[in-house]
């Protein structure tokens, strides 16, 4: 949270009562240091039914959150090579396929609907651009 204020910090924020680029990631930014906050509390303030809790950070259902970080790290970086509509293509079945998803025509259909919903509220409802490939700039 606090590292999502410090790099959001020269973004604007109100501008005539309209929330500016800032508005979002403050309020995300403040969540996440409320249940840090509220985490801490946790630990601190009940001890002992926390003392015998064990975490296998090796279990199947953690590796699979590592690995979905990791192809989130990667569509992060497809956005700026390929652009929104390329790479959420490639983004959205390839979780779906980490979340147990077997059945192509339905990572597929959702795929190309989850993509096209986006595309059409922001760049045609909300006439905002989405991320377009570097090559094609």
């Amino acid at each position: 949270g606090v590292l999502i204020m410090y790099f959001g910090r020269d973004l604007s924020g109100f501008a005539d009562g309209v929330p500016g680029e800032n508005y979002w990631p403050s309020i995300i930014a403040w969540l996440l240091i409320l249940l840090g906050a509220l985490q801490l509390l946790e630990v601190v303030l009940f001890k002992d039914s926390n003392a015998e809790k064990k975490v296998d950070l090796s279990s199947k259902p953690v590796r699979m959150a590592y690995l979905s970080a990791v192809v989130s790290g990667i569509y992060g970086g497809l956005l700026l090579a390929v652009g929104f509509v390329v790479a959420s293509l490639v983004f959205v079945p390839s979780m779906m396929a980490l979340m147990g998803e077997r059945k192509v025509w339905v990572a597929a259909t959702v795929s190309v609907a989850v993509v096209g919903t986006i595309y059409v509220f922001f760049a045609l409802v909300f006439n905002t651009t989405l991320p377009s490939s570097v090559f094609f700039e």
